[in-house]
């Protein structure tokens, strides 16, 4: 899917993608063992995708 976002709306994306990740780490720290692989493979993902972005916005 392609859609096209000004600038502002980019780093608001971005802005949320980075709040959320911490929010992951954080909920890590907190949270049992249990789930830490499942959370960090979401954390990468959302790297991942942050890459794209940063990749289609140059």
């Amino acid at each position: 899917m392609k859609i096209e976002l000004d600038d502002n709306e980019i780093n608001t994306v971005k802005n949320l993608i980075n709040t959320r990740i911490q929010e992951l780490r954080y909920g890590m720290d907190e949270d049992a063992e249990d789930n830490e692989d499942e959370i960090r493979g979401v954390i990468r993902e959302y790297k991942k995708l942050l890459e794209k972005i940063d990749e289609q916005t140059k």
